[in-house]
């Protein structure tokens, strides 16, 4: 994309140098949840993703439905059926009855956190499987890279962390960012307007802070790469931080999944978004969709590779299949 010089296969990239910043603590494990007249209801299937299992509704191709089950297990399951996950819970209360699968449920989705047997916190692999390896990867592939973890104490089995103090343990190691440097990465979890595991957003004081150091750290035609959920969204993080270095490329995610192996991704350049559905044209975007979940160190290498030699490399992959609810969505 940037059209900067690559090694061949797995060998490290030539020349580049940069720096990632991940959240180093496992965060508590949320389950999603209703909460319906008083009562929480959680969803009874997850995926690894901890997405909620859907099905088909009989004679219904345009709704799917979910199994749901009150966490209190001496009542009875009910269903949750939806056109698309956003319309979850658009109906009002008083069209939906116990038993009835052909509207959405209505209430209020809330995140309970989970517990062990012991009582403990339960916690995710989501630092140690997927942010430390994104920058440890980094480092590898890119000698010279900084890796440096923050402490994302407000979300972590820890009690007693607030989001100002994930916030500081991320800005100080903003503040150890090297200069002249090709790439800026951050790994951790994000959302539409903010990077989630830093707590940082537009609206927070260090915001300002954080850009200036971007500016001051990388090169003009810089590249910075979020490894985070839904950066990528129109009018999003991702968007506003190209607003202030118009002239650096940024990657960031449109939607929610892992942080090295998520497909859906914007370029972000010039006041310019072009998704990589658009990039690639739909059958390339559907073999990239094979090869960036196969496992292999495209996640690390895009970022510095055109166009053409993102195709030519996903040219001897499967196309990938639309899953159905997304087909429906679409």
């Amino acid at each position: 994309m940037c059209g900067k010089n690559r090694a061949e296969g797995e060998d490290a990239e030539v020349g580049i140098v940069g720096a990632c910043i991940f959240a180093g603590n496992n965060t508590k494990w949320r389950g999603n949840a209703y909460r319906v007249n008083g009562q929480l209801i959680g969803y009874e299937k997850l995926n690894e993703k901890l997405n909620p299992v859907r099905a088909d509704v009989p004679g219904r191709k345009d709704l799917t439905c979910y199994t749901i089950k009150p966490l209190d297990p001496s009542k009875p399951e009910l269903k949750v059926v939806s056109l698309i996950p956003d319309k979850i819970g658009a109906t009002p209360v008083d069209t939906w009855t116990p038993g009835n699968v052909t509207v959405p449920m209505p209430g209020k989705m809330v995140f309970e956190f989970k517990v062990t047997a012991d009582g403990a916190w339960a916690t995710r692999k989501d630092s140690t499987g997927v942010f430390e390896a994104a920058a440890n990867g980094l480092k590898s592939g890119y000698p010279g890279t900084q890796a440096l973890e923050f402490a994302n104490v407000h979300d972590d089995a820890v009690d007693g962390g607030e989001k100002s103090d994930s916030r500081r343990n991320f800005m100080e190691q903003v503040g150890k960012l090297n200069s002249n440097l090709d790439f800026f990465a951050y790994a951790g979890h994000g959302n539409g307007g903010s990077l989630g595991s830093a707590c940082l957003s537009p609206k927070n004081p260090e915001y300002q802070k954080f850009i200036e150091k971007l500016i001051k750290v990388l090169r003009p035609d810089g590249t910075i790469i979020f490894y985070a959920c839904l950066t990528g969204v129109p009018s999003g993080f991702a968007e506003a931080v190209s607003r202030r270095l118009p002239n650096v490329t940024i990657f960031a995610h449109l939607s929610k999944g892992h942080g090295q192996t998520n497909p859906e991704k914007v370029r972000i350049r010039n006041g310019a978004r072009d998704t990589f559905a658009d990039l690639l044209g739909n059958d390339d975007y559907l073999r990239w969709t094979t090869a960036i979940k196969s496992g292999g160190d495209l996640w690390r290498r895009y970022p510095f590779m055109t166009v053409e030699e993102i195709k030519a490399e996903v040219q001897g992959y499967k196309m990938a299949e639309i899953p159905k609810w997304k087909k429906k969505a679409a």
